[in-house]
């Protein structure tokens, strides 16, 4: 599992990601909730071979996504001095990830970067 720590230029310094599966496309509630979109996931044969391949690392990330200090743990392997107080809930983003239907995760999409 990785940590990364990225500094904003306010001086804050976000500490994530995690990967978390969630049930609702596009919404940036921590909690969201769409019946079609978690149907359309528990339907999905990948979904479950992706489950047995990867399940318990899924389970880690949830676990540290629900519980502070196991986050904490982790995070402190790179920066030892990291305090449950200086961790404050952030906002949600989205990564989207693909599956095959093996169960295997995509690699990133190329991207191009454009200069003018």
């Amino acid at each position: 599992m990785r940590v990364h720590f990225t500094r904003q230029l306010t001086g804050e310094v976000l500490i994530g990601s995690n990967a978390v599966l969630v049930w609702a496309r596009e919404q940036y509630q921590r909690r969201a909730f769409q019946v079609r979109d978690a149907w359309d996931v528990l339907t999905y044969p990948g979904f479950w071979r992706m489950v047995r391949r990867y399940g318990a690392a899924g389970l880690a990330e949830l676990y540290r996504s629900l519980w502070v200090p196991a986050y904490l743990a982790l995070s402190r392997r790179y920066v030892p001095d990291l305090a449950a107080a200086d961790i404050v809930l952030g906002p949600v983003g989205i990564r989207a990830q693909t599956v095959d239907g093996a169960g295997r995760l995509s690699d990133d999409l190329p991207c191009t970067l454009w200069t003018m």
